[in-house]
C-alpha cells in the first residue's frame, strides 16, 4: 500500500479548487461570462456593476472554498488529509470520512509537481500536494501495478 499525508491548509485546498476549475467547462463558461460582464460594464461607464459582477466569480471561487475549509478544521478538526493507493483501490482518509474508488474505475493518472489528476468515469480528482511527496508518490506508483495507468494518460 502506497500512503501518503498531507496537512489540511488552504493553499492546498485553494489549489485544488483552483485545479477543478480549470478542468470544467462548466465553470470556465461562467467565468468568462462574468469577465464579459466586467468588460462590457467598464465600456459603457457603469463601474458599480462592473464591480459586482467580478465580485461574484471572486465570492464563489475564493470565499465559499474558505467557508467549508475553515468548517472542516474547526467543527471537524481535521489537520491532515491521508491519500492511500493499495492493490484494489486508491482514496483518501479526512478525520473519520473515507472515501475509496475501486482501482477498475480509473481510466488514467497524470503527475504534475504539485498535483495528481486521477480522471475516473466523468470525474476528475485533483490531490494536492509538496512537490517531494508528489515526485516519492509518482516513483512508488510506477514501480507498482499503477504503471499501467501512468501509459494510458493523456498528457
Amino acid at each position: 500500500m502506497i500512503k501518503f499525508k498531507t496537512p489540511l491548509k488552504y493553499k492546498y485546498y485553494l489549489l485544488g479548487n483552483f485545479y477543478r476549475m480549470l478542468g470544467s467547462l462548466v465553470e470556465k463558461a461562467f467565468l468568462v461570462f462574468f469577465l464579459f460582464l466586467f468588460v462590457v460594464n467598464i465600456w459603457v461607464q457603469n463601474y458599480y456593476w462592473s464591480i459586482v459582477s467580478i465580485l461574484i466569480p471572486i465570492f464563489i471561487n475564493l470565499v465559499f472554498p474558505l467557508i467549508k475549509f475553515l468548517y472542516a478544521r474547526a467543527y471537524y478538526k481535521m489537520d491532515f488529509i491521508e491519500y492511500f493507493f493499495d492493490n484494489s483501490s486508491f482514496g483518501y482518509t479526512i478525520g473519520e470520512y473515507k472515501i475509496e474508488i475501486k482501482k477498475d474505475k480509473i481510466e488514467y493518472i497524470k503527475a504534475s509537481n504539485n498535483y495528481f489528476l486521477i480522471k475516473v468515469f466523468k470525474q476528475k480528482l485533483y490531490f494536492v500536494a509538496d512537490k517531494e511527496q508528489i515526485q516519492k508518490t509518482k516513483k512508488e506508483l510506477l514501480n507498482s501495478e499503477y504503471k499501467t495507468l501512468f501509459n494510458q494518460s493523456k498528457n
